[in-house]
């Protein structure tokens, strides 16, 4: 069941990671913050890759324990439920590097610069993966 899961979850991540980031270029649409992307995914992808990997399994698994404890079954509830998670996350990641000034580190001017953008793109991010992992579980 586990094993199914992350099966799953590689495949979606990887299939949305490709179609946001590298293929539609999501981010720099959004937060017109193209260098910074680009040292993100680009110039240091061993470990911006593996990074986004786990930080999206976190948000998922976060959203996936809201919905069993509130026993939703429905499926845009469910999507409901990811965006919320969503947007409380990054929103208060967010509002928690503005607050301080920004440093040299990349999630300090990721927020600084992209701004409150990034929940969009994360929202984006998110929703993608969790649907392509539903519709893999449902169409085994």
């Amino acid at each position: 069941m586990y094993l199914d899961f992350f099966i799953q979850y590689t495949i979606a991540f990887c299939t949305t990671l490709f179609l946001c980031v590298f293929l539609l270029r999501v981010p720099h649409i959004l937060t017109n913050q193209s260098s910074l992307i680009n040292q993100y995914y680009y110039g240091h992808f061993t470990t911006s890759i593996p990074l986004d990997y786990v930080l999206v399994l976190i948000y998922l698994a976060i959203s996936m324990w809201i919905i069993k404890m509130a026993e939703i079954k429905r499926q845009l509830y469910k999507i409901g439920i990811v965006i919320g998670t969503t947007c409380c996350l990054t929103g208060g990641f967010c509002y928690y590097y503005r607050q301080r000034p920004m440093s040299t580190e990349f999630f300090s001017k990721w927020f600084h610069k992209a701004g409150y953008m990034t929940i969009v793109y994360d929202v984006i991010l998110l929703v993608m993966t969790y649907t392509i992992i539903e519709y893999l579980k449902n169409n085994k």
